[in-house]
Parts: C-alpha cells; sequence; structure tokens
C-alpha cells in the first residue's frame, strides 16, 4: 500500500501570513490538530499544529500558584480566576501572530509512491503524527495517524 492510497488529497492548508487565531478556527471547524503551510505555489513551507500553539501560549502565560494553605476561601477563587484572566490575556497577545512565526519550519514530507510501512517509520521515528505527501515540490496530500489505522481497519474487515 502506498502514500497516494491512504492520503487525504482535499488538505486543510495555512498560509505564512495568516495568524494563529485562522489556525485555532480552522482546526476547530474542520476537527484537526495542524496542517502544513503553503506558499501560494503550494510547496510546503512548514506545519502548524496544536503543539505549535501551545508551545506559543506557555512563552506568554506564567502558571500562578496557589498557596498552600491558603489564607481563605476567597484566596483560592481569586488565584483561578486569575489564572483563567492571564491564559485568555496570553493567547489575545498570541493570536495575531503570523503562523510563520510558530510554525515547524523542518518538516518530514513523504512522496505519493512511499510505502505506507515507511511513512508510519518516518512517523514514529520523528514522533509526529502527520506527513505532508510532496509530488516535485507541491503539496499533494497529508497522511495522518488516523489515515492509516483507517486504512488498516478497511483491510481488516
Amino acid at each position: 500500500m502506498k502514500a497516494k492510497d491512504v492520503m487525504v488529497k482535499d488538505t486543510i492548508v495555512l498560509s505564512p501570513e495568516e495568524t494563529i487565531a485562522d489556525a485555532v478556527e480552522k482546526f476547530a471547524k474542520h476537527r484537526i490538530g495542524g496542517c502544513p503551510v503553503v506558499d501560494d505555489k503550494g510547496c510546503v513551507l512548514g506545519i502548524m499544529t496544536e503543539t505549535n500553539i501551545l508551545e506559543s501560549l506557555k512563552t506568554h502565560y506564567k502558571e500562578l500558584k496557589m498557596r498552600v494553605p491558603p489564607e481563605t476561601i476567597i484566596g483560592i477563587s481569586f488565584v483561578e480566576i486569575a489564572k483563567k484572566r492571564e491564559a485568555v490575556e496570553a493567547f489575545e497577545r498570541i493570536a495575531n501572530t503570523p503562523v510563520r512565526d510558530a510554525m515547524t519550519k523542518k518538516v518530514i514530507t513523504a512522496a505519493p509512491d512511499d510505502e505506507v510501512e515507511d511513512v508510519i517509520q518516518m512517523m514514529v521515528r520523528n514522533d509526529v503524527n502527520r506527513i505532508p505527501v510532496v509530488d516535485k515540490g507541491v503539496l499533494v496530500g497529508i497522511v495522518t495517524r488516523g489515515d492509516i489505522l483507517r486504512a488498516v481497519q478497511g483491510i481488516l474487515t
């Protein structure tokens, strides 16, 4: 079985100029955890994932510690509210960050005729959940771990 046999051809993509807020919206709308970042010719420039977003958020979010024992019950509530507010404010600070500033630039890719077994090995070896499929430098699809599992399920049933 080849990568082209299991890949999704209508790949959701981001442009490098889109923002983290745009990425979050696409991920939620399409129920995906990441997608390739491509230029106007379809060449893969990077990959944007939920992990990239959380890492960007982490740099702007300082975790508040709860006092133990708390001085008052109100003190606990205040700390929890402050943490939520701080997380929201951190997201607001990164929301307009261009995807190009947060994406993973070193992208593992596969070719359409690569064996699925090789794609699986690439995923495991590089600890990635998705691999863009590229033909002559242009994105033609994407293979996720879920795509591979669905293909295997189809063979078994």
